[in-house]
């Protein structure tokens, strides 16, 4: 049998730099934030990515492995909750692009235990901290600032674009990239969904995924496809890290190898809820929220906290 990575800090290790940009890439969330009542003329403020929700529903996990689960879990059914939203900062009408977030919240009665927030993407095109970081401040400043200061915002963006590009032409992009483009007309909840990166199961590293059980039928509306179907049924799988040239945990960009998906539980959501209720809209999916052995790992990774929190208490303030 082989030997399982075991999590190690390092992974998740952040430069003096790094550290000094990510406290600026906080200031320009804040700012687009606090200012996304009057970018989508509504009255309330937005998610700073993700912000549009397409459907909120209620259920249960039930998990089928506890050898493979390794007593991370404190029973073997707990209470779910999943958010399913558009990856665009804006809110926008419909279903605008093929590009959508699946946000999972695993519970014991009022008290989180984990939170995925998943992807209809396997990959991440960044592998430098620094050029993500700035490609982040400068999307976030197009949106929420003006005249000259707007027009530094989208130089900086294209520079650090082109500065990424080698990341973004590696070959598991172009693979995935096609698959999205082919399967582009699918129905928001017949992908499959994605962790960004690597977490941590234990002392083990893993990568997550969720399939629906069936496809059958297109429909409208998350409200059509739940009153046709009466539940949505994923099944959960993750994958295990052994060797780091086959299953990078900072490389974003490439497809983990000789690394099967093993099926760890099922998902089993019944209740549909208001998507604009303000329980919904308050929620917060910040993976660094989970139980400590079940946090996500990796540089790209550890900026998520800091965003997340940013977002929030900007939301909130």
């Amino acid at each position: 049998m082989k030997n399982k990575l075991i999590y190690n800090p390092t992974y998740d290790h952040l430069s003096d730099v790094e550290i000094k940009i990510l406290a600026e890439l906080g200031d320009a969330i804040r700012s687009y934030v606090r200012k996304t009542p009057q970018v989508n003329n509504i009255n309330y403020k937005t998610r700073d990515v993700h912000a549009t929700t397409y459907g909120a529903l209620k259920g249960k996990i039930l998990f089928d492995n506890q050898i493979i689960n390794e007593g991370l879990f404190p029973q073997e059914e707990l209470d779910v909750l999943l958010r399913i939203s558009n990856s665009h900062l804006k809110l926008v009408n419909g279903f605008h692009l093929p590009a959508f977030g699946l946000a999972l919240k695993i519970l014991k009665g009022n008290e989180t235990w984990a939170n995925y927030p998943l992807v209809n993407f396997p990959l991440f095109p960044f592998t430098n901290v620094k050029h993500f970081l700035k490609v982040f401040i400068h999307i976030n400043g197009l949106y929420s600032q003006k005249g000259l200061k707007k027009l530094n915002h989208l130089l900086g963006l294209n520079y650090h674009l082109i500065a990424s590009l080698p990341a973004m032409m590696y070959k598991d992009l172009f693979k995935h990239g096609f698959i999205l483009f082919k399967n582009r007309n699918k129905f928001i909840m017949h992908f499959d969904y994605h962790s960004i990166g690597v977490y941590r199961w234990g002392n083990h590293l893993i990568k997550i995924k969720l399939k629906p059980i069936s496809e059958v039928g297109e429909y409208s509306s998350i409200e059509e496809f739940m009153k046709v179907n009466k539940a949505y049924h994923v099944d959960l799988y993750i994958q295990f890290a052994y060797n780091e040239k086959k299953q990078p945990i900072n490389r974003l960009n490439k497809e983990w190898t000789n690394s099967p998906f093993i099926k760890v539980g099922k998902i089993i959501c019944d209740e549909l809820l208001d998507p604009l209720s303000a329980d919904v809209e308050a929620l917060s999916f910040n993976p660094f929220e989970s139980k400590e052995n079940l946090r996500p790992v990796g540089r790209i990774q550890k900026l998520r906290d800091y965003a997340y929190q940013s977002s929030l208490k900007a939301r909130q303030s």
